[in-house]
């Protein structure tokens, strides 16, 4: 059976290696919140979220949380000035969490989720655009500085045939807005000030997977 499903997950694997090994220049625009120091004028957003996956299930060794690595498009690419050249950019990953990301004003979607379970049963969940839309997805303008919510992915592999990610979005702006906006004042003098909850709303709250996650054994 593993060796049927390993087979089945090299496309997804081979295409999210592939995003990966080309977004190496993306490194330069999406970083943490010292990147701005200041925004206006900037053309670029902060925006804070965090993320969680259930690694568990019947694919899956141990029954913990853990955070993944989120894969954003950018919809529709935008140019950026790199060392004096324009060069368009679609594609920003990995995204970690549980910080501040500076990312250019647009709209984004959520590509890819990837599940790094200490090196076991690793997998890799393409979202896609059902319906026309991307399942999360959100927009930033110049300026912004976001809480866009709490991410939370949880594998449902019990039927085989049927498997699906499920996906939910949670709110834990006022466990942790009293020290976002501290820290952001130490940033800037008045950035703190500027943080607004924008929680972004799912178009769907589960979706069914195309092809079998990639699981390492």
């Amino acid at each position: 059976m593993m060796r049927g499903l390993s087979i089945l997950s090299w496309p997804i694997l081979l295409l999210f290696s592939a995003i990966m090994t080309g977004c190496g220049g993306n490194a330069a625009l999406v970083r943490d919140r010292e990147d701005v120091p200041v925004l206006q004028g900037s053309g670029k957003a902060l925006v804070y979220l965090s993320s969680g996956i259930d690694n568990k299930g019947n694919l899956f060794v141990g029954d913990h949380v853990t955070q993944p690595i989120l894969s954003l498009v950018l919809d529709p690419p935008v140019k950026v000035l790199e060392k004096g050249v324009l060069v368009e950019k679609t594609v920003f990953s990995p995204i970690g969490n549980d910080r501040f990301f500076t990312l250019p004003a647009g709209r984004y979607g959520l590509a890819f989720v990837a599940s790094l379970a200490g090196g076991v049963n690793n997998a890799t969940y393409q979202l896609g655009k059902p319906n026309g839309r991307w399942v999360i997805d959100f927009e930033v303008k110049e300026g912004d500085v976001l809480y866009l919510g709490h991410w939370h992915f949880t594998p449902d592999r019990q039927d085989l045939n049927k498997a699906q990610l499920n996906i939910r979005v949670e709110d834990r702006f006022d466990q942790i807005a009293t020290d976002l906006r501290k820290d952001l004042n130490e940033q800037e003098p008045g950035r703190g000030d500027r943080l607004v909850r924008r929680l972004v709303v799912p178009s769907r709250t589960s979706i069914p997977l195309t092809a079998m996650p990639a699981n390492t054994p």
